[in-house]
């Protein structure tokens, strides 16, 4: 089949002819990128994605500063570190935690609504014989001891 258009030299017919052929081999192809698009729009993504498209130099500008980059070091490196930590104890401690921040913000807000800002030695006593305080101080000890 041979295409002939007005204005076109013949070398640019037989490219759009080759661009056809290509087209016709790859209908089914193109007709499924032609449903994502159309998906797309419908779901306002491509709205966001051009959006970004056009601001993609300033938003990779407000990016690259130092402080958000060093902010993301930093998340990388917190995120190693629980990488390396053993899966049981994370765990658990994910499990426990919020009942025990909530315990906590309890007490701590009992505490001050009765106005006692300092607990009497014979409470402080208590709290450091307790087992909670001695497997605070052994942690600590244990992580001071191998940070070397």
């Amino acid at each position: 089949m041979e295409i002939k258009i007005e204005g076109i030299r013949e070398e640019e017919a037989k490219k759009i002819s080759e661009l056809f052929k290509k087209i016709a081999e790859n209908k089914d192809s193109i007709e499924t990128v032609l449903d994502v698009i159309e998906k797309l729009r419908e779901t306002g993504l491509l709205a966001a994605i051009s959006a970004l498209a056009e601001g993609a130099e300033e938003g990779f500008n407000s990016v690259a500063k130092p402080e958000l980059m060093a902010s993301i070091a930093n998340a990388m490196i917190v995120f190693w570190m629980l990488g390396n930590m053993s899966h049981p104890m994370l765990f658990e401690v994910a499990q426990k935690l919020p009942y025990a921040l909530n315990k906590s913000f309890e007490e701590i807000k009992k505490i001050k609504e009765e106005g006692k800002e300092k607990p009497s030695l014979f409470k402080i006593f208590k709290m450091i014989k307790s087992q909670e305080f001695y497997y605070a101080l052994k942690l600590i000890h244990s992580i001071l001891t191998h940070l070397h």
